[in-house]
This record gives C-alpha cells, structure tokens and sequence, in this order.
C-alpha cells in the first residue's frame, strides 16, 4: 500500500486497512518480479499500482493520474524475452545476445510511433491515449480508465452466444475498425482481451497492436494466447497487408462465440485447415452469415472479404452470398449432370422391365393416361378453391419471406450515422427514449436497439432506439415562460414537442376543462408505473417519453340550461377559480390566447380581463358584462398580464428619463402614459426654474403581480415624484449705517434713538411634498 491508496485499484482507504474493502488485495501480496514497483510517480503525475495483464510485448498497469485526480491505464513496453528490469528496480535493461538489442529498439520506436499516432487520432469509442512518454529506458502510453469488463471475461462467462447476440457486441467493434481504416490505421491487434465493455452499454475497443509485426522475425517466441485471432498473413514482413487482417480477427472472434469453440491458429490451418463452417457444427444462423464468417476466415487474403466496410454491409445485406470455396459456376455444372444421370438410370430400367412384349408396352401407358386423365376431371372441381387458395398463400409467404432483412447493429454510432446505416439495409430509424449523456460526451448516440441486430424483421420496417441526450426545459423548447395548460396546443408548439421528445396522447380524463384543451404534461409514457407532472421549468431529458393530457369533457353535462350566473361572474378570476365554478354550474372553461397587459384595478396579473364564448365552429365570440351562461357552454377566460412597463418614444421609462426637461412637458407626458404625478420644489444653482432635477417611483404592484418580461421600471399606475428646480436660493446683505461727527473738532460716536438697523429678506417657501402638480400650476421664479 502506498499512503492511503490501495494499488490493487487505487480507491482511498483507512490507513489501518490490511485488507482493501474494494478489491480484496492484501496488503502482503507481492507484485510480479517484472512489473514497476507499486507506488511509483511516472513522468511525476502517474503513480503505478499493480499490473493488470503482462502480455508478451507490454504490461497494462491500473495508475492514478495526480493531477486530474482520477484513474487512469497505463501501458508499458515490455518484450519480456528481449528485457528484464535492472536490479529489481524500474529501469529495463537489454538482454545480452544476438540481436537483442536490434528487435528491442525496433519495436520501441514502432510502439512510440503508435502511440503517438493514436494521440492524435479521434475516433468515436476507440480508447483514446492522452498521454506519451519515455522513462526507464522504455516508453508508456495512458490511456482513460474504464468501469466494466472485456469481451474475453464475458466470453468466459456464458461460453456461447447466439447470433443476435454476437452481432449485437461485434457490429460496434466493426464500426470502430472501419472509421480507423478511414484515417489509414490498421488496428492488427483485435482480440477479445481488446475488446471492452463498459457498464454503461458501449462497446469500446481498444489499442491497436501493429508494433507486434516488429517481433515476427526475432529470436524470441511470438505465438501467443491471441495469436489465434491474427490472419496467417500478418507473420510475414515481406507480405503486403491491408484491411483483410482486421477482417480475419473480427470473424475469428465471432466464430468462437458462436460456436463455443476455440478456432484453430491461422498460421497452423495453412498447413492443415480443420475449421468447420458454423452451420456444420449445427449452430442456428443463416446460410448468408455461414458463408459471410467463413469467407472472412479465408486463409489467403485475396479470397477474404476485403475490408471491414464489405464485412458490415454483407451482414446487413438480403443479397446471397456465396463461399468462396465453393463458387456458384461448380454448383450449376453439377446440377444438370446428375438429373441427366438419374434419367437415363430410369429409362434403363423401363426398357429392361417391360421386356419385347409389344402389346403390354403399347395397352398399358394407354390405360394409365386415361386413369389418370378421368381421376384428375373428377378431383379437379372439388379441390380447385382450395388448391388456388394454397398456392395463393404460398405465394404470399414466399413474396413476405422474401422481404425481410437482417437488421443492422446500430449502436454506439451517432443517430445520423445510425440512420444512414439503417436506411442503407432498408430499414427506417426513430428514436423513442433517451438515456442522460455523461457531461463530456456529446448528444445523440444510440444505446440500444429493437429489433436487436442479426434479426430477420420486414424490409421498411422501423428499428427504434434509445439515444443519449441532455437535459431541457418547455421553456428552452418552447421559447416562452408562459404556461401552456388549460390552453388549446397550438399546431406549432405540438410539432415543436415532437421534434424534441417521444409523444405519447391521452384523451380519456374527465374535466370542465374545454375537451381537447391540454390538461397538464407528464414525464414518461401512459403505460409506465411512475410519472411526474412537468412544469415550464422542469428539466427533461430530450428524445424521453411524456405524455400530454387532455381534457375529455364530462358526460354528465345537460347543454342549454340556465347556470344562474353571468359573465361578470368570472371577470377577475383566474383558471382555477372559473374550473371550480365551472364544476358546480356545469358549463366548461379554458384559456384563450388573447391577453393583454392591465393594471390591477381592471384585472390583476393571471386573472380574466374579458370573457369570450367559443363557438362550434371554433370562432371565439366577446361576450357582454351582463350575458347569461348557460350549461355546456365553452367559455374562454382573457387573462391579464399584469401592468405594463411604460416606454416613451420606444425607450423604456425611468428616474433619468425627464431630468432637465421642462416640468409642464414631463407632466404631461407622464399622465398621458398612465402614471399619478407628484413634484416637490427646490432651490438648484445649476438647474434652471421650472425644470426637473430628479424623478422617483413608487410602485404599486408587489414583484409576483408583474410578468416577469415587465419586471423593472416603470409601470402604468405606478406613482412618480418630480423634484423641481426653484432656480437659486436668494440671498440678503444688511448695512450697518454711518454716524455723522459731532462739531469742535472732535468726533464721538453716537448711538440714534433707534439702535441698529435690521434689514430681513423674505423668500418664498418650496411647495411641501404632499402638495399634487396639476395642469394650472406654475412654479415661483
């Protein structure tokens, strides 16, 4: 153990842990002699634990990446039988002899190079390599770490698979393959250790092998336990390959899991080929995917399917195909050979039979065609309608049977790739549920199918499948906030919801609610055991199921008589309150989508402005204050949208708007938009007389009985205070007068009867805040 990390799979655990409550490692085990020492740093960012699988030419580490904080693979270069480490540590060191060294460089440089390339390749569930390095005198290569387990492990699980379910698990491998060999890369290395089945459904494979091939010709032992999966071919270095190799591997595989067999080594079958054809070994599959497996496994390339592109196509063809052991010309040459054959042996027992005796041979034929001429008279009229009948029927099947298809394996590819795929076989592609996409992957693969793949189903028939997706709201679906129950669904907002989601109807609850008006909307279909009812707000997964109610009406309901009420009833009510008086009166309510924005006094926000009547032919007709409401009727409640916020000249009003602007003007103007003016007077040295310095509004509406699109600013029948410039505070000065002097040549001061003198100023006072400007106000100057 190392820290708090158990190596055996890098989960954090008690320090006092002698025993990892995860994978059950001991903290005694000891790892194998040639593997790096558990708890060391790779490249400072990568600590090692105990190796995974130690292959012939590589060792496959569980590791920990330090700075993403996360598990990682990494992945050695490790030809044991040309390397060993030195000295018990990490460092590998060469063996001695021969050209040890030679193959050891050569098939580093070959593993860099591929690691290298797949770097910087991007290919759709291939396991990507996020990182290259050297270290140890070798190379690594990382790679994400995956939860689940290989194909090897589930074929060593269940021993044997159908068809359905081989093709269902092998169709992705092929589909990666082929997206490699569109960028030039030959994977050469597929076998079931390499491929990987992740818990969550996809099928991924994993990193190539082509710096196998630098080995074929070293003194070392290159057959190994997946040396079964690889074409004869690829032994070869002066042999040209191609495609075919990664055909040969993919139908090797395939063929063990059909067959529960271990198929014979390539290289061995060129000396003596023991293969069977699957359909020799009694395994139900069709005799097009027998000689698809077997012409995969050809041993000589020229006769193998070519590229993995041909391999799915084929599987997914209706076209015959024939092995190429046995071409089609040897089968027709040998057909009429054999029926000639057979003629002749019976005209020869004919003629040795009846012998010389003329009459018999002439009389007798004579007898029999008559026989059978009046027998056939006889039966013709009775069996006639049922024969035509079965050979109309037998007709027909042949005509079904021969419309029908493998169905391709379509998952794990985008939807467009899927659906090209499908219409490519002759099938149509729909998209009926979703699963939730991890955050860094994209939208729209699919994970599951039906029919699954390799199963006979009618050509133009739809396959439907299960994508990922990420979450929604109505709202970003809709491009509106505004509620869309109680409302008849427009056609627009219908096909919108399809677009997005699987749609299911429900016509069947009863309601006063208008029949055909939308009741609410549910998450998931009508036949699933749990539901939840969704908002404008709610987050849904897109392509998932939900279900839109509507209103069935109510078959207790006697039209045309009088409900003791009027229109004037319903004025100011919201939805809620018309349905329960619609319930007890007996008449039905919905919302119209006429609405407009007023002011609480002629209706609060969500409550009926105005009511219409809709009529049989659809049309929505006013209705008076005082018109009687009679049982049956459909009545549509106008809804308020709550005051609105006020604009002038297209802006939107607020405190800043008339700041230096004559106040009559700003009065005026105001009023007319609908809002209560008050002004209050101030002396401002650089605001001039009868101007406005500043505005404040007093709203009258609490937040919730605005619309949110109208929330700030300034509203109808909101209230406004405009300060208003008195233009500057006077000022006075008072003098003090001068005393004359008294005679004989000296002064005194002297004091008059009166004292001193005060001067006062009087300045008008600022009317008081209270005080209403109105039209034949003047300000004071």
């Amino acid at each position: 153990m190392s820290g708090k990390r158990c190596m055996g799979c890098m989960n954090e655990q008690k320090a006092q842990y002698t025993v990892c409550p995860y994978c059950g490692l001991k903290a005694e085990t000891a790892p194998d002699p040639s593997q790096i020492r558990p708890g060391t740093v790779l490249a400072q960012r990568y600590e090692v634990g105990f190796a995974l699988k130690i292959g012939l030419y590589t060792i496959t580490y569980i590791a920990y990446d330090l700075q993403r904080e996360e598990k990682v693979i990494v992945k050695e270069y490790y030809p044991s039988q040309l390397c060993s480490r030195v000295d018990g540590g990490n460092r590998i060191g060469i063996r001695a002899g021969g050209e040890q060294k030679t193959f050891y460089e050569r098939g580093l440089t070959q593993f860099l190079k591929e690691a290298k390339d797949l770097h910087s390749v991007s290919v759709p569930f291939f396991i990507p390599v996020q990182d290259v390095f050297t270290e140890n005198a070798t190379a690594y290569m990382v790679m994400p770490y995956l939860n689940g387990k290989t194909l090897e492990a589930a074929i060593e699980e269940k021993k044997r698979f159908s068809i359905t379910e081989t093709l269902a698990l092998m169709m992705p491998v092929m589909d990666i393959t082929d997206r490699l060999h569109q960028k030039g890369i030959l994977h050469l290395n597929i076998h079931p250790g390499n491929i990987f089945l992740v818990d969550s459904g996809e099928v991924i494979l994993m990193d190539s092998g082509r710096y196998n091939r630098s080995f074929v010709d070293a003194p070392m032992e290159t057959i190994g336990e997946n040396s079964r999966y690889q074409a004869p071919e690829i032994r070869n270095l002066h042999e040209k390959i191609d495609g075919s190799v990664d055909v040969y591997s993919i139908c090797a595989i395939m063929y063990e899991m059909i067959t529960g067999t271990e198929i014979e080594d390539g290289a061995s079958r060129i000396t003596k080929d023991t293969v069977k054809s699957p359909l020799s070994r009694r395994v139900k599959i069709t005799a097009n995917q027998d000689a698809i497996l077997m012409n995969g496994l050809a041993l000589h390339s020229k006769n193998r399917i070519n590229s993995v592109e041909k391999l799915m196509k084929s599987f997914v063809s209706i076209r015959p195909v024939q092995k190429v052991e046995e071409p089609a010309a040897v089968q027709k040459k040998k057909a009429p050979e054999r029926r000639k054959t057979e003629g002749a042996r019976h005209t020869r027992k004919a003629e040795s039979s009846s012998g010389s005796g003329g009459i018999l041979r002439i009389v007798l034929p004579c007898v029999l065609v008559l026989c059978i001429a009046v027998g056939g008279f006889i039966a013709f009229g009775h069996f006639k309608g049922k024969n035509t009948a079965n050979m109309t029927q037998k007709k027909k099947v042949t005509s079904d049977t021969e419309k029908t298809t493998s169905v391709p394996n379509v998952s794990n590819q985008t939807y467009e790739r899927a659906k090209k795929a499908a219409q490519d076989a002759g099938f149509e592609l729909e998209i009926t549920d979703a699963v939730e996409a991890p955050e860094d992957e994209g939208e729209d693969i699919v994970r599951e199918q039906d029919p699954a793949a390799g199963i006979a189903a009618k050509t133009g028939s739809t396959i439907t499948v299960t994508v990922t997706a990420h979450n929604t709201t109505l709202t970003d679906v809709l491009k509106t906030n505004m509620e869309i129950r109680n409302y008849a669904l427009s056609d627009e907002n219908k096909k919108k919801l399809k677009e997005t989601f699987t749609v299911y109807d429900d016509n069947k609850e009863e309601s006063n609610l208008i029949p055909g008006y939308l009741l609410g909307i549910y998450s998931g279909s009508q036949d699933d055991q749990t539901t939840k009812s969704l908002d404008m707000n709610s987050e849904i997964l897109k392509h998932s199921k939900i279900t839109l109610a509507y209103s069935a009406g109510r078959k207790d309901i006697t039209e045309g008589q009088d409900t003791g009420i009027s229109v004037k009833n319903l004025l100011k009510k919201d939805i809620q309150g018309a349905l329960e008086e619609a319930k007890i009166k007996g008449f039905y309510v919905g919302i119209s989508q006429t609405a407009d924005y007023k002011t609480k006094d002629i209706a609060p926000l969500g409550d009926a402005y105005m009511i219409k009547k809709l009529n049989d032919d659809g049309k929505e007709v006013k209705m008076g204050y005082d018109d009687k409401i009679q049982t049956g009727d459909k009545i549509l409640l106008c809804l308020s949208r709550g005051p609105k916020r006020i604009k002038i000249n297209g802006k939107y009003l607020t405190e800043d708007t008339y700041s230096g602007v004559e106040y009559e003007s700003a009065k005026k103007a105001l009023e007319k938009a609908g809002v209560t003016v008050t002004s209050t007077e101030k002396y401002n040295s650089s605001v001039s007389a009868g101007k406005v310095i500043s505005t404040s509004c007093r709203c009258r509406y609490e937040e919730n009985e605005i619309e949110e699109s109208q929330q700030g600013g300034i509203h109808e029948g909101d209230s406004v205070d405009v300060t208003v410039s008195a233009g500057p505070e006077p000022t006075t000065q008072a003098s003090e007068p001068t005393q004359p002097s008294s005679g004989g040549g000296s002064s005194s001061s002297r004091s008059s009867s009166s004292g001193k003198s005060k001067s006062s100023s009087s300045k008008s006072n600022p009317k008081s805040s209270s005080d209403k400007v109105t039209d034949n106000d003047a300000l004071e100057n």
